[in-house]
């Protein structure tokens, strides 16, 4: 059965997102795009109190403003909208601790807009672009865009053994990016030729970040021909991994 929806997913264990400047641009970037609009419904709530706030504010970038500018230790935000068709956005940024430097948890942006919306080459492309202009190394770890019911049975069969851990990248998805802290867990001379097997793939900022696209149509990922395609890259990705 043929995915609904998409999920383009950012995560980050590494950059500061919870007073940063990161989430503000995807958001730019993916309403620009068409991806989402306004919110016909927003909740937010924290690590310390669960219980969702509903919120009247329908700008998801002001909603996400207020609730960072509020200072409670973390932000949880959901989002649903009906333009420019319907789509959801689930938003979880942590603080960072001062003793690590790293972030207390993951901090993750997951926006579902409609597949059907995004299937074909034509818009697929349009999609490319907008992936590419939200990640760079310096502010984002790892990003994925990929069919998202497909992507959930991929955890239970190819993405079973995960290349780095769950939140993040366990296995090819049609678009992907690595930031530095994801590169790390690979040799980078096995992976360069193993990103150059990729349908399209663009080191940037001196290697500091890759970007992978499994194929020029999204929608074409759930073809028998793109499930190979995925199998196949998980695999040469798994072969590129360090030694643990």
């Amino acid at each position: 059965m043929a995915s609904s929806e998409l999920i383009w997913r950012s995560a980050t264990r590494v950059h500061e997102w919870l007073h940063g400047d990161f989430p503000d641009r995807l958001l730019a970037v993916a309403r620009e795009a068409g991806v989402m609009g306004r919110a016909d419904r927003m909740e937010a709530s924290t690590l310390t109190s669960t219980r969702p706030r509903k919120l009247k504010e329908s700008d998801v970038a002001a909603a996400l403003a207020a609730e960072r500018a509020a200072d409670r230790g973390s932000v949880h935000l959901s989002a649903w909208g009906s333009e420019p068709r319907p789509w959801s956005a689930f938003i979880t940024l942590f603080p960072v601790d001062e003793g690590t430097g790293r972030v207390a948890g993951i901090s993750i942006i997951n926006l579902h807009p409609p597949a059907a919306d995004w299937a074909g080459e034509r818009a697929s492309a349009a999609l490319m672009r907008a992936f590419r202009a939200a990640h760079s190394p310096d502010d984002t770890e790892f990003a994925e865009i990929h069919p998202w019911e497909h992507l959930r049975r991929l955890r239970d069969g190819a993405h079973r053994d995960p290349l780095v851990n769950s939140p993040m990248l366990t296995g090819a998805t049609w678009a992907a990016f690595l930031g530095p802290a994801h590169l790390a867990e690979f040799d980078l001379d096995r992976l360069r030729p193993v990103a150059a097997t990729a349908w399209r793939h663009e080191w940037v900022d001196g290697d500091r970040g890759l970007f992978l696209f499994a194929g020029p149509d999204v929608g074409a990922m759930e073809t028998a021909e793109g499930e190979a395609e995925i199998a196949r890259l998980t695999e040469a990705l798994r072969g590129a991994l360090r030694s643990p």
